[in-house]
């Protein structure tokens, strides 16, 4: 796998014509139109493969009750909609592993793809390795059909271009963009109604200094962790919806 709410919903005021969440920033080449800002609030305080009974003997149920993830304090016991078992997955790999807080409502776990570091591979104090440990937590919608994935890497990671970008402020990880759309690096500014419906392509920059991490969408998470033409997350979230839940980043303890 290689990559180169309790908490109230966040609002992203995106009304034409108003003030409010998007400035433009000057610093992007002038040939290029320049990627809006979206302000950031602080989050309250989410072996390969742990599957829904599926694969190998790694697999672990998870609850496919929707109404058992959302932005209330349902799931206090289950930090990013993530049960205990997949929970100690992810902290086998030693590095901070960042969840979301704010789950979009219907959303549930359905994969998480863990990938350490080789056993004798020299680790940095975060415990790092050179392009590890990795992994991805897969959230599905089965109603809609439609995924979106957090994504964490060691390291080897680059820029993404991307037709459109928004610059995105979070609390726990800083400023990171977010992308969609054709990959020719245009970075244009996105419009109100393009933020607020499905995009494809869609998801974040890398954010972090070592690990990294990323929100990612439907067709980007189906094309990583469903191989072979799986019909599950054909569908994908807003670049809103995206904003939200990468602004609700918090680290699972």
């Amino acid at each position: 796998m290689k990559r180169h709410f309790a908490l109230l919903p966040l609002t992203v005021a995106l009304a034409l014509g108003s003030s409010a969440c998007l400035n433009i920033y000057a610093s992007a080449p002038s040939s290029k139109s320049s990627p809006v800002e979206v302000a950031s609030a602080p989050p309250s305080k989410s072996n390969r493969s742990v599957e829904v009974a599926q694969n190998s003997n790694q697999s672990v149920q998870v609850s496919h009750d929707a109404s058992n993830v959302s932005s209330d304090n349902s799931q206090s016991e289950q930090i990013g909609g993530l049960s205990p078992s997949q929970q100690a997955s992810l902290k086998s790999l030693g590095i901070e592993i960042a969840v979301p807080s704010a789950i979009p409502a219907g959303y549930t776990v359905i994969k998480v793809d863990t990938e350490p570091c080789p056993e004798n591979a020299s680790r940095s104090e975060k415990g790092t390795c050179r392009f590890g440990p990795q992994y991805g937590i897969v959230y599905r919608n089965a109603e809609q059909n439609s995924c979106f994935a957090i994504e964490a890497t060691g390291g080897g990671v680059g820029g993404v271009p991307r037709e459109y970008a928004a610059k995105v402020k979070t609390e726990l990880l800083g400023e990171t963009s977010l992308l969609f759309g054709q990959e020719n690096g245009e970075f244009k500014t996105p419009s109100a109604e393009q933020l607020d419906s499905p995009q494809p392509n869609l998801l974040t920059d890398w954010a972090g200094v070592g690990p990294f991490y990323r929100i990612s969408g439907g067709d980007t998470a189906r094309d990583a962790y469903y191989k072979g033409g799986s019909p599950l997350c054909q569908n994908t979230i807003t670049p809103n919806q995206a904003i939200e839940i990468m602004q609700s980043i918090t680290w699972l303890n």
